[in-house]
């Protein structure tokens, strides 16, 4: 089910929803050596949500060609950890990327 807004409140399943969220830097989504570390701290931390930065130039590297393997692989590991992600999305790269 996709989350969604009544009267200013969240619902993730049908149920209200309050976001313990931590962000991450910048290009620390694009690094499985970085978020290894992060989704233990979300953990330590108590959080239930991360919020990750991700570029266009990281989905579409090529006009025309779409690769959602990064995207795809912080889902999984999201699920894995019990994390929802919240994606901010940039046009073009904000800084720099390990990969």
């Amino acid at each position: 089910m996709i989350p969604y807004i009544r009267k200013n409140t969240l619902f993730v399943h049908d149920s209200p929803y309050i976001l313990l969220a931590g962000e991450t830097h910048n290009s620390a989504s694009t690094c499985p050596y970085a978020m290894k570390k992060i989704w233990s701290k979300a953990k330590e931390l108590h959080l239930n949500t991360l919020l990750l930065s991700i570029s266009w130039e990281q989905i579409e590297p090529k006009q025309g060609e779409f690769n959602f393997t990064g995207v795809d692989w912080l889902i999984k590991e999201a699920r894995e950890n019990d994390l929802k992600l919240c994606f901010l999305w940039f046009g073009s790269w904000k800084n720099a990327s390990c990969m």
